[in-house]
This record gives C-alpha cells, sequence and structure tokens, in this order.
C-alpha cells in the first residue's frame, strides 16, 4: 500500500508535467479507505516509503500524503477528499 502511493503520486507526476492544459484546472484528491492506511502505518512506519516523512500521528500522516500529491501539482488547485471504508468523509 505505501508502495502503491509512491508510484500513484509518480503516475500524477507522469500525466501532469506535459500538459500544460490541466495548469489551470481544479482537481480533486480522492483517499479511500483511510482507516486502513491509518492501521498500515501503525505497523509499517511511513518513512519506508518516504524517507523525508518527519511527523508524528494519523492527521499528519494523512496531510504529509496530500502534500506530496499537491507538490506534483503545485499550479493547481487542489481539493483533497478523505473517505474511510464506509465511505464517512473525514475531517
Amino acid at each position: 500500500m505505501l508502495i502503491n502511493l509512491v508510484q500513484d503520486i509518480e503516475i500524477l507526476k507522469s500525466l501532469m508535467e506535459p500538459h500544460l492544459v490541466f495548469s489551470d484546472k481544479s482537481i480533486v484528491l480522492c483517499f479511500t479507505h483511510i482507516d486502513i492506511f491509518v492501521k498500515k502505518i501503525q505497523r509499517i512506519p511511513l518513512t519506508i516509503a518516504f524517507p523525508d516523512y518527519k511527523g508524528v500521528g494519523d492527521r499528519r500522516a494523512i496531510e504529509f500524503i496530500i502534500d506530496k500529491f499537491k507538490e506534483v501539482i503545485p499550479h493547481n488547485k487542489v481539493y483533497p477528499v478523505v473517505v474511510n471504508t464506509l465511505g464517512k468523509v473525514v475531517d
């Protein structure tokens, strides 16, 4: 799962870089099954996939991942939506 995040960021980067047509578009990032992600990072440190992660706590880990995606698309308005397995939006 953590390695998939790294791959997802790279895929997004490869899609966005060559296409300036996307540079002024808003993007909705949907993070689903966040409760499973939180359980996973309690067993496997986020630093395994992201050595630059220095935060502590679930909320900070989620914010860190959102920031990683935002780094790839800096010129876009990004609206992250975080949802748990039951489909409830997490604040």
